[in-house]
């Protein structure tokens, strides 16, 4: 497991969020884990989810290494799902499919499993990204930018998930 980091803006610190994952023939299986904290169940009442990140949410981004675009699956613990394939950060984006991803949340872990087949241009090369929380308007990555505001956003800060 890799203990995921909380942003230095955070309100409370006491949470330990955790990520694990798993790449195999036609799957990135993810696991988070979190203690001293529990996620909320809140309902987005947007079309396509959208602001799902405003709530308690996970949030996985993935691409092949050497593309720009990238996929962005965010869980909620209200088995609420959001999807976009990501071509150039906060400007050029597209709602990606969802109804190939299988996922399970709990108060404390959620598990999705993501077929290779919905991250952009994937041509089995290897995989890099970065895993993100949000719980109760806190903010934790895998590798979390240092900038005043948390931003999710940065694939200059994605991680090789070989």
């Amino acid at each position: 497991m890799q203990k995921l980091t909380p942003h230095h803006k955070n309100n409370q610190q006491s949470a330990q969020v955790a990520v694990d994952w798993v790449i195999n023939d036609h799957f990135l299986n993810v696991t988070f884990l979190f203690e001293g904290t529990s996620l909320k169940n809140e309902i987005s009442g947007t079309p396509f989810n959208w602001g799902l990140w405003e709530q308690d949410v996970l949030e996985v981004f993935v691409r092949e290494k050497g593309h720009s675009s990238y996929l962005e699956i965010q869980i909620a613990p209200s088995e609420q799902l959001f999807a976009l394939i990501v071509e150039k950060p906060r400007e050029k984006f597209y709602f990606a499919r969802t109804d190939e991803l299988s996922f399970s949340v709990s108060t404390h872990q959620a598990e999705i499993s993501i077929p290779l087949s919905l991250i952009p241009e994937y041509t089995n090369g290897d995989l890099e990204g970065n895993f993100f929380a949000v719980i109760d308007q806190n903010f934790y990555a895998m590798t979390i930018n240092t900038e005043g505001q948390p931003d999710f956003h940065r694939p200059d800060l994605f991680r090789s998930l070989v």
